[in-house]
């Protein structure tokens, strides 16, 4: 079932691929004239929509965590990626490794990646205890 949930959310945000890559520019000038605004948002959600199948993937991890009675995890998973890990992976990239604006998107990205891996760590500890396992084999 995991799986199947995986693929459906992929399946669906591969079809928002296109609109995010090609029409952030348009999407982002719906909000400012700059063009160094509109610039920065269309890079931005062009990471975003790299990124928006591991997002996918991270709340259906927590939706089960939440489901199994554990939804402490997704706090300190949620803590983890909005706090702590945007707030190091943005001073590694864009203060010591000095990538600037880059270096805060794939900052972001970074969190949410290594929050996904937390979260899948989570799960499968909880899911052997409390049901015998995600049963993924």
């Amino acid at each position: 079932m995991v799986w199947r949930c995986w693929m459906l959310g992929v399946i669906a945000t591969g079809c928002a691929f296109p609109f995010l890559w090609f029409g952030g520019g348009l999407a982002s000038s719906l909000f400012s004239s700059d063009p160094e605004v509109i610039r920065i948002g269309a890079l931005f959600l062009k990471v975003e929509a790299v990124v928006l199948p591991i997002y996918v993937m991270l709340f259906s991890v927590n939706s089960l965590l939440q489901a199994l009675k554990k939804a402490v995890w997704t706090m300190w998973i949620g803590i983890y990626r909005q706090g702590i890990g945007v707030a190091l992976f943005n001073w590694l990239f864009g203060v010591v490794f000095d990538f600037g604006l880059t270096g805060v998107r794939d900052g972001i990205a970074l969190a949410v990646i290594t929050g996904l891996i937390l979260s899948l760590a989570g799960v499968t500890r909880v899911a052997h205890a409390r049901i015998g396992g995600l049963g993924l084999v």
